[in-house]
């Protein structure tokens, strides 16, 4: 039933066959490698962490206002650290737990626009709804509002945070 060793001539040397000692110090040298491949990859993780906290809102127009007028764009604009400029969200905005202690404006099908203007919004984020006609209302209030497309996938999700982080360059004057 068991093999023997000309049987696995095939093999040629095996590494716990004969001198040992090149076998460990090829095991050792390999580990090394190894090790120093992952303290690299733990400091260049830890030094991206770094930056990520260091990073403050850019000074241009730091006094930026921005009213949500759905879930997932609020979610959106706290997770990209603008949390702090939103100024106005829907009832059914309440994630993350801070968007609870923002004004409430209604819901995003009816929203309160007089609440709205009162807010003095510099933008306004909106999603792409065919029965919604707030869109046109608040444009005609002279009010900057940025539709999005409703994220239905995850590639459309990825596509909704392009445009958000996009007006918020554009409207903070960074290139």
């Amino acid at each position: 039933h068991g093999l023997r060793r000309r049987d696995m001539s095939y093999l040629g040397q095996l590494p716990w066959e004969g001198d040992s000692s090149n076998f460990e110090r090829s095991f050792q040298t390999k580990m090394k490698k190894f090790g120093l491949a992952c303290l690299s990859l733990v400091l260049v993780l830890l030094a991206y962490q770094q930056i990520r906290r260091s990073r403050t809102s850019p000074p241009a127009n730091a006094n930026l206002r921005v009213i949500s007028l759905s879930p997932t764009l609020t979610e959106i604009l706290f997770e990209l650290g603008v949390g702090e400029s939103v100024v106005g969200v829907t009832t059914y905005c309440v994630y993350p737990p801070e968007a609870r202690k923002k004004e409430k404006i209604g819901d995003f099908i009816n929203p309160n626009v007089e609440k709205m203007l009162v807010l003095k919004p510099d933008l306004i984020f909106a999603e792409r709804w065919s029965s919604s006609k707030i869109v046109a209302r608040l444009q005609q209030a002279r009010l900057n509002v940025i539709e999005v497309i409703s994220p239905r996938s995850i590639e459309e999700i990825y596509q909704v945070i392009h445009q958000v982080v996009s007006r918020q360059i554009c409207e903070r004057g960074l290139t």
